[in-house]
C-alpha cells in the first residue's frame, strides 16, 4: 500500500480509501461487510469513507462495529465522515 502525507498535519493516509456507501447495511449482510473491512485493513488501507446518510446511518454503524472489534489493528485508521444533508 502506498501512503501520502495529509497536508501539513504529517499524518500518513493510504492512497486508497475504503468506501461503504451502498454496501454496508443495505446490499450486503454484516458478515460480508465485516470480511470486506478486514480485507481492507489487511491490505494496509487506513482511510475509510462513510457518512451518516449512507443506508440511513446503517453503513456508519456497521463500519464502526467492525472497526471496534478490530481493536489495536485500527489505531492508525482515519475516518472520513461527511454529511450530505443541508
Amino acid at each position: 500500500m502506498n501512503y501520502r502525507k495529509l497536508g501539513a498535519s504529517g499524518l500518513s493516509v493510504s492512497e486508497i480509501a475504503f468506501g461503504n456507501w451502498i454496501t454496508h447495511g443495505a446490499q450486503v449482510d454484516n458478515d460480508t461487510a465485516k470480511a470486506c473491512v478486514h480485507a481492507a485493513l489487511d491490505a494496509g488501507i487506513t482511510t475509510f469513507d462513510t457518512a451518516d446518510v449512507y443506508s440511513d446511518t446503517k453503513a456508519e454503524t456497521v463500519l464502526g462495529q467492525v472497526l471496534k472489534e478490530c481493536g489495536g489493528k485500527t489505531s492508525s485508521c482515519v475516518p472520513r465522515s461527511i454529511s450530505l444533508q443541508e
